[in-house]
Parts: structure tokens; C-alpha cells; sequence
């Protein structure tokens, strides 16, 4: 992989993530916009932010609504990394 290439942790390998078009980008801040006025104070929202779903996952979804609250203390490095780089279906790229 090179360096500042956008990457996730998922299920243990880097995987490239794939470039964000203004198509993408316009429909996630549009989405962002639209949940943050109906969910009020009831939940966050939450825009390509990772999240440790496992020890050996921490992908990093375009858009998440969480309950409120502060995720500071729930953050931790993943272990168990297989550097070998994937496309984003997880096809190995070497």
C-alpha cells in the first residue's frame, strides 16, 4: 500500500477504500443534514468515522446513527493486521 492511501481494518486486512466522487459526497452530506434534523438530540450521526466493531474490525461507514454519548473511552487499536492490501470486497491486490 502507499502512504495516504485511504484504508479500513476489516476483519483483520487494510483494505482500500474507494475514492469518494462529488456524486458521493453530495448524497452523504445531503443524508447527514437530513438525519440531524429529524433525530434531534435523540441520537448522533455520525459521518465516515470509524468505530471498533471488533478486535480485528474498525470500518469506517459512510453514515451512523448512534445513541449519544461519548465514544472516547469504547476507541481502541485493532490487532491482529494482515498488511497485505485488499480491494473493497476483500480481494487480496497482490
Amino acid at each position: 500500500m502507499l502512504r495516504g492511501e485511504n484504508v479500513e481494518l476489516l476483519y483483520g486486512r487494510l483494505v482500500r477504500m474507494s475514492p469518494q466522487g462529488e456524486p458521493h459526497v453530495f448524497s452523504v452530506t445531503r443524508l447527514n443534514k437530513l438525519l440531524v434534523r429529524a433525530l434531534g438530540d435523540r441520537a448522533e450521526v455520525r459521518v465516515q468515522a470509524p468505530f471498533g466493531a471488533s478486535d480485528v474490525s474498525e470500518p469506517e461507514p459512510d453514515v451512523a446513527v448512534v445513541p449519544p454519548g461519548s465514544y472516547l473511552a469504547l476507541s481502541h487499536v485493532a490487532s491482529d493486521i494482515d498488511s497485505e492490501p485488499t480491494d473493497e470486497i476483500g480481494r487480496r491486490l497482490n
